[in-house]
């Protein structure tokens, strides 16, 4: 399912992925340097739309460019990007007006698992996921919404959420 995010309207609209493996024990996070918020923090992989790009393109993109591994913005089966939650806020129409938009994806891919590295900057990890959903110090080094959006990214249900943040959220089923 691809999820088509104009960048048009708004400067600020953003993808984060989490890629998993096919046992569901192990996810790929990134150790985040920046911005500020987030320093010495795991939070998934991901990044800024490009204008032009949709948000499954984007996620491609992003996950090649930290983690040097390639899989596809579409389709079906494994080995695929797919959105499961839509967070926007703002309620702006156009540049300067804060308003912004993130869409998160989730991949089970036991090659990206093997295969990933760090390319740029922040470190790419291989982390249990029992790790991250467990109180410790793994859990105390991710990002607080890592604790609900790393369930909701293995849900069997295969919805997608969408809401604004001071908002409400719905769940729908996915295309």
């Amino acid at each position: 399912m691809s999820i088509e995010l104009s960048v048009s309207g708004h400067e600020q609209a953003y993808v984060c992925g989490f890629c998993f493996d096919s046992d569901r024990q192990t996810v790929i996070l990134i150790e985040k340097s920046k911005p500020d918020w987030q320093a010495g923090r795991y939070n998934g992989v991901g990044g800024k739309v490009e204008p032009g790009e949709t948000a499954s393109e984007a996620m491609r993109r992003e996950f090649y460019e930290e983690a040097g591994v390639e899989l596809p913005a579409t389709g079906d089966g494994p080995d695929v990007w797919i959105p499961f939650c839509i967070l926007g806020w703002g309620e702006g129409e156009g540049p300067g007006d804060g308003a912004g938009q993130v869409v998160f994806f989730r991949a089970i891919s036991d090659v990206a698992v093997r295969d990933v590295r760090t390319v740029e900057t922040e470190p790419i990890r291989r982390i249990a996921l029992g790790d991250v959903l467990r109180p410790g110090t793994v859990r105390s080094q991710c990002l607080p919404n890592l604790r609900w959006l790393i369930p909701l990214a293995l849900d069997p249900d295969d919805t997608v959420v969408r809401g604004r943040i001071g908002g409400s959220l719905r769940a729908e089923p996915a295309d």
